[in-house]
């Protein structure tokens, strides 16, 4: 190997190895959605889904900024939520059959729901009490606490369509609810409500909303329903928009709201509420884990502020850390093609413990590599369905199972064989450097590096492999190990072996 293609090899895997190492600290596998507002004059509240890329989670982020300004460290809880609301000093969250007290971003108390025949999907306060709303079908029902206690209201009148998603925003007696109509996969009518002096009135039609689109509700005289006709970055085109709602007019014709985002912002989904003495909406963009503000200004108008949130996530806080993972990968990719075009012609014989041997070629290796993971992921799979017994398993003990279920498997069977169920199929073995089976600890450092070269970063043993003269990956190379084409056994006819016996 010359000395610039060494180098060049070398400057790519530490680039590679930093990149992946500023990915791995920003949980590279994790991404935000159905994010909540609610707020007091005291702070606000964020809360948002935690979703993994590969796995499954049951929990949710919570933020809180008070009136210093400074947004706290994001809390992690267990559970979902329907609905939250701030009441009483406290942020009230419900996850169907209980609901739980926060105090800041800090868990202060959990508490059964008292109504377990209906689910709350929406909650408001208002002025000394707190509503929650339910939807039974095609109506609204609510219940108020005051004073410590709950009491049930009665049910509105029946909606145009099936009730699905539920805003509510505080009046000054009561409250203004949006329903959108619950359709799969088509255009959502949006329906509001108004209960005020403890009964319901007639429900009015606002408008339909695209399949695609969203909405969010926020109430500071006038009320602001905020929508987007379609999930992505906002541009002109696809702006998002405002009707406002007084009891005197009803609801207004669909105006701009003017906020605008860069590339790197790209929201996905929206929540908004009246907070801090003024209403503010959240945007959101899940993958990249930023969260934006805009706030409603004295003047009147949305302006968006400063960014209220980073959060660790799948694509990283930056846009920059991106764009560096997008061009290591094709610089990988890159080398790995010049390194297939440089080895043509180069002989795939060696000589170990004084016999001429066949070494296995990438491709067989490669594909033995492909049928080894599969074979551990389905026992890792099926082991976890066993001894879970049907219960989720958290994305951190299936992550940790399969990687001490990988090294295990590789260490055990080459151990023993040479041989893994995948190098088997391919007709490959792995040996020292004396041509007969690898000792136990050459194979266990070789089956630990594999995590590093093959599961954190794909490209790096292949790599590796097409520029060393013998066909070794970094954990060959640390343990002195080669792979081979499985000689057949001599017989009589074939006392020794021979390199016949390899093609």
């Amino acid at each position: 190997m010359s000395f610039s293609r060494f180098n060049l090899i070398w400057v790519l895997l530490a680039a590679a190895a930093l990149c992946r190492v500023g990915m791995a600290e920003q949980d590279a596998f994790v991404y935000f959605t159905s994010p909540l507002a609610a707020g007091s004059d005291e702070g606000t509240y964020l809360l948002l889904h935690r979703g993994l890329l590969f796995g499954k989670t049951d929990s949710f982020v919570l933020l809180y900024r008070g009136a210093d300004g400074k947004v706290s460290e994001p809390g992690e809880y267990q559970g979902g939520y329907s609905a939250a609301a701030a009441y009483g000093g406290f942020l009230y969250v419900f996850h169907g059959d209980t609901y739980s007290l926060y105090s800041g971003e800090k868990h202060a108390d959990s508490r059964p729901w008292p109504f377990p025949s209906w689910t709350p999907c929406g909650a408001v306060s208002v002025a000394d009490s707190l509503y929650v709303l339910g939807a039974e079908a095609a109506q609204l029902t609510v219940v108020r606490l005051a004073d410590g206690e709950w009491v049930q209201g009665g049910l509105s009148p029946t909606a145009p369509g099936r009730i699905g998603e539920v805003r509510a925003v505080a009046l000054k007696d009561g409250f203004l609810a949006v329903v959108a109509e619950k359709i799969e996969d088509g255009p959502r009518p949006l329906y509001s409500i108004q209960y005020s002096e403890g009964r319901w009135h007639p429900w009015q039609e606002v408008m339909t909303l695209p399949a695609s689109g969203e909405f969010a509700l926020v109430s500071e005289s006038p009320t602001h329903l905020l929508y987007r006709e379609r999930r992505g970055r906002l541009t002109a085109r696809y702006p998002l928009r405002e009707r406002t709602w007084t009891e005197q007019t009803g609801w207004s014709d669909a105006t701009d709201t003017g906020i605008r985002e860069s590339l790197a912002t790209a929201s996905y989904v929206t929540a908004a509420c009246s907070s801090e003495g003024r209403p503010r909406a959240f945007l959101l963009a899940p993958y990249s884990g930023l969260v934006s503000e805009a706030v409603w200004s004295e003047a009147g108008g949305w302006r968006l502020g400063e960014r209220f949130a980073a959060l660790p996530s799948l694509l990283g806080v930056s846009l920059w850390g991106v764009i560096l993972n997008s061009l290591v990968t094709a610089a990988f990719l890159l080398a790995v093609a010049i390194s297939l075009v440089l080895r043509r012609g180069r002989s795939t014989k060696s000589e170990l413990g004084g016999h001429v041997v066949q070494l296995a070629s990438w491709r067989r290796r490669v594909a033995a590599g492909l049928i080894d993971g599969f074979v551990v992921f389905v026992g890792v799979d099926l082991s976890l369905a066993l001894f879970m017994g049907g219960r989720s398993a958290t994305a951190d003990t299936v992550m940790w199972g399969f990687l001490i279920a990988y090294v295990t498997y590789y260490a055990v069977l080459e151990s023993m064989t040479g041989q893994t169920m995948g190098k088997a199929l391919m007709d490959i073995t792995v040996v020292g450097r004396n041509g007969a089976r690898a000792p136990v600890p050459a194979v266990v450092i070789r089956s630990v590096l594999r995590v590093v070269e093959v599961i954190m970063m794909p490209l790096l043993g292949l790599l590796v492999l097409l520029n060393t003269r013998q066909q070794q990956r970094l954990g060959d190379l640390a343990a002195h190990t080669y792979v081979i084409v499985s000689p057949r056994q001599p017989t009589a006819e074939h006392p020794e072996w021979d390199i016949n016996d390899f093609d």
